[in-house]
């Protein structure tokens, strides 16, 4: 996931949290983008936004996120949204496949914002934020250097995008007060699950890429797993070394969010 080529998508979308749940109750799988995307301009659903904004979100976020490479993603959320999950958990979900979606987002969290936020560091510079692409320009992760005034863009939209998950204190201004973040026993259960139903096995789990973007290493991931074991949880978990091992009580993420819920 990490250290892949980034793309300028951030200087259109941000979190999007709230256009995003008014496109997925229009969305049904098997729906062609251009179908969605007049849906949602006659719709209205979006309130005042304009046409471009509308295929922005629908084509640079929506699909880029969930849409690819398969649908599965959104039939996911989707089926969480049936489920009735709250908006704590639907920003979660959001958070989740934006960090897989973006590399730029998981590397900058595991790069800049935990070794500031373990140090005890309060804030962020929106310089500091544009200065992480500066440096990763002219290597893989950026092989054609952005123009300086993409940069600051797409600088200024990671650092909301990332005020929109919780990361940082919800005001305006160039600099991004650290906010206390901790991944949600909905979202590291989830992530568990999904990995299940993928066919990770047990112990990969404890290591998945994820985890370092949600502030934690493998210790406190095993940790958290084995607090989070027994009846009525949805798996138990034994640890002994390297290896792990879960007995699940959920196959599925949809068995999980219809039972959880």
């Amino acid at each position: 996931m990490s250290h892949t080529q980034y793309t300028t998508e951030l200087q259109k979308t941000t979190g999007a949290l709230d256009e995003l749940r008014e496109v997925f109750h229009l969305w049904e799988p098997g729906m062609e983008r251009t179908n969605l995307t007049q849906l949602v301009i006659d719709s209205g659903s979006l309130g005042r936004s304009s046409t471009t904004r509308a295929k922005d979100i629908v084509n640079r976020t929506f699909a880029h996120r969930f849409l690819l490479p398969d649908d599965r993603p959104a039939r996911r959320i989707k089926s969480a949204l049936g489920a009735g999950i709250d908006q704590a958990a639907f920003r979660d979900l959001v958070f989740l496949y934006t960090l897989r979606t973006h590399s730029l987002v998981n590397d900058f969290l595991v790069e800049r914002y935990w070794p500031a936020a373990f140090s005890g560091h309060t804030e962020i510079m929106g310089s500091e934020i544009t200065a992480f692409l500066e440096d990763v320009a002219g290597t893989a992760r950026m092989p054609e250097p952005w123009s300086a005034s993409v940069m600051q863009r797409v600088a200024r939209n990671l650092g909301k995008t990332l005020t929109d998950f919780g990361f940082f204190e919800d005001r305006r201004s160039p600099v991004r007060r650290i906010r206390y973040w901790n991944a949600s026993a909905f979202l590291f259960v989830y992530t568990l699950v999904e990995a299940h139903e993928d066919g990770v096995s047990d112990t990969a789990m404890l290591i998945l890429p994820e985890w370092s973007a949600m502030g934690m290493d493998r210790n406190e991931v095993v940790d958290r797993c084995s607090r989070g074991s027994g009846t009525p949880a949805p798996f138990q978990f034994q640890h002994a070394g390297d290896i792990g091992r879960f007995s699940w009580r959920y196959e599925t993420v949809e068995e999980y969010l219809n039972g959880s819920a």
